[in-house]
């Protein structure tokens, strides 16, 4: 298997889309709920994965002296946390399958601890920017998510807390793309990591 050797660049930007296609294919949010117990597994795979990858950016933040977005990573994990204790509130104890856990994962298909390297080798690598644009495309897929249930699922109480769900993950994007407008530009070449032509196989 060849070996792929990153390289930095300044003048390529970070390709978020392809980025997430890499890693996550076929994790589209696009799903059948028809009760509130498959709604409640749904959710909680998605507020978990929130609350893992804000913890382990607001941890690159801090190390990297970026305070200020620090506290925006560190805010929204515990927004996010509150969501998860809702939910184990609510419904009790919940397992969520590995298959619906990995259609929600933001940077890599397939449960975290079956490619650590991959995994760590983005996260020793991303800039803010980066982190700023996963999040927020995460958050993005979320609002939407959850929006399409609140308009079409057949239970009431799913479309109660579908519609509550979305106007929060609509504020949380809403925050991270203010803190991604006060960003710099980034310059870490994804598109030569992994070839434009990646998801054409």
């Amino acid at each position: 298997m060849t070996q792929i050797k990153p390289r930095v660049t300044e003048s390529r930007k970070l390709n978020v889309g392809l980025v997430c296609k890499r890693f996550a294919k076929g994790a589209g949010m696009s799903v059948t709920i028809t009760t509130l117990a498959q709604f409640y597994v749904h959710a909680l795979a998605i507020e978990r994965e929130a609350v893992a990858r804000y913890d382990e950016f607001t941890r690159y933040a801090e190390d990297h002296d970026r305070d200020e977005l620090a506290d925006v990573f560190r805010s929204l994990c515990r927004l996010e946390r509150d969501h998860v204790r809702f939910i184990e509130k609510r419904f009790g104890p919940i397992e969520v399958p590995p298959l619906i856990a990995a259609r929600y994962r933001w940077l890599e298909a397939g449960p975290t601890e079956s490619q650590p390297a991959a995994h760590e080798w983005i996260l020793r690598r991303i800039e803010p920017r980066e982190a700023l644009k996963v999040a927020l495309e995460a958050e993005r897929r979320a609002q939407i998510f959850y929006g399409q249930l609140a308009e079409e699922a057949s239970d009431a109480e799913v479309r109660r807390l579908a519609r509550e769900f979305a106007e929060e993950e609509a504020e949380h994007a809403a925050r991270l793309a203010r803190a991604l407008a006060a960003e710099g530009d980034s310059h870490v070449d994804w598109e030569r990591y992994f070839g434009a032509d990646s998801e054409g196989g």
